[in-house]
């Protein structure tokens, strides 16, 4: 099939964001799409399409990011809005898409991508990983009590709508500097995190926002939405700068009157909360799988994170897609500095670059993955050490869906 695969002009961003919304059976409303391709426009990402004879039949955004990796930030390609029409379906259209946004992703000098997958057996096949998992919980108000008294001596205020975004901003910036995973946010981000419009309240109420504070500043905030139909509290996001803040904003969630059940999703793996309840039991957590990593250039993305032991390996790394991957490459870091370069050596483990991607935020060990049979171990003694050098202080996490 003969399909013209470019870059979308503006005049045809409606037509675009129409055409991914009616794949996802999202709303189709002129302000529903215009919204959204306003901040297209305004994010300046790179949006392609697939044409068959003038119309859309598939669609990628790459969003410019900027992530955080153990020991540093690199620049990210946050890929969205990957559709292909209904009519076009197994006709490479994805796979054309995708060759040319890690192309440019690469050009851009994006060495990582990433995306949230609807559906978790697509994406592998190019070179993506899973890269974190991430817990949803929902609890009963009858099973809240927590285990110890509260110590926080800091106290919790409701702010306004228009000012939000700047009393978030600083807990959030703390916060993503600890873990692994956390996407930086400018002005267009926290706009974004902070619609409110009826097609994101799915018949729940406006935004609450909350902060913690603590001997004059924020360390903690909670957005959050209540369902008086259903009477569940639905926690959007609550994000602490310090454990006193954590305890403090779930302890206030919980005490929300009138609510019979709590839901919070999207939480991280190292969470502490299920080890504060008195009946942890009763949290019911379902563990997915949602945020894939695609490391686009393995050099550059290796170097530009930190180790947590110093250590020299060498890494087969088998990449079809992307063949400047492909090849054994020598990795000598540690906690402060980090180099790659090709080498010509044996290797001291064998793996694609999707299961480089699952490890290298510290979501999986590399001794996991060769259980699993997805890493092979060449040289005795390089799984226990790759594992030393890939180790992280936290759990990766994300909370900018995009």
């Amino acid at each position: 099939m003969d399909l013209e695969t470019r870059p979308v002009g503006r005049d045809e961003l409606y037509a675009y964001i129409l055409s991914t919304r009616r794949v996802f059976g999202d709303p189709t409303d002129e302000a529903s799409v215009r919204l959204e391709a306003s901040i297209v426009e305004r994010a300046n990402s790179r949006t392609l399409a697939a044409f068959d004879r003038g119309d859309i039949v598939g669609t990628l955004t790459c969003h410019y990011f900027d992530m955080n990796v153990p020991g540093g930030r690199l620049a990210l390609a946050g890929v969205s809005d990957v559709t292909t029409k209904a009519t076009h379906r197994r006709r490479g259209v994805m796979s054309q898409l995708m060759e040319r946004a890690l192309t440019e992703a690469k050009e851009e000098g994006q060495p990582l991508a990433a995306l949230w997958a609807s559906e978790s057996g697509i994406y592998g096949r190019f070179g993506f990983g899973m890269a974190m998992l991430q817990e949803n919980w929902t609890i009963d108000r009858k099973d809240t009590a927590f285990a110890l008294e509260d110590d926080s001596r800091g106290e919790i205020r409701f702010v306004e709508p228009f000012e939000a975004a700047g009393a978030f901003a600083g807990v959030y910036d703390r916060a993503c500097r600890l873990r692994p995973g956390m996407i930086d946010r400018n002005d267009l981000l926290w706009e974004v995190a902070l619609l409110d419009t009826d097609e994101f309240r799915q018949g729940a109420s406006a935004f609450y926002h909350a902060v913690y504070e603590e001997a004059g500043r924020v360390d903690g905030y909670a957005l959050y939405r209540l369902d008086g139909r259903g009477q569940q509290l639905r926690v959007g996001e609550l994000v602490p700068a310090t454990d006193a803040a954590y305890s403090a904003l779930w302890r206030f969630c919980f005490g929300i009157d009138l609510m019979n059940t709590f839901r919070a999703d999207n939480q991280p793996m190292d969470a502490p909360l299920p080890w504060m309840l008195r009946a942890p039991r009763q949290l019911r957590r379902a563990t997915g799988e949602e945020f894939w990593l695609r490391i686009v250039d393995v050099e550059a993305a290796l170097a530009g994170r930190g180790y947590a032991t110093e250590d020299r390996l060498t890494l087969e790394i088998r990449d079809p897609l992307c063949p400047w991957n492909d090849g054994v490459i020598e990795l000598e870091g540690g906690p402060d500095r980090a180099v790659c370069r090709r080498s010509g050596r044996d290797a001291d483990l064998t793996m694609t670059i999707a299961d480089l991607a699952g490890a290298y935020l510290g979501a999986v060990d590399f001794s996991t993955l060769a259980r699993a049979g997805r890493v092979a171990e060449r040289t005795e003694g390089a799984l226990r050490r790759a594992d030393a050098m890939f180790v992280t202080d936290m759990k990766p996490w994300c909370i900018v869906q995009f």
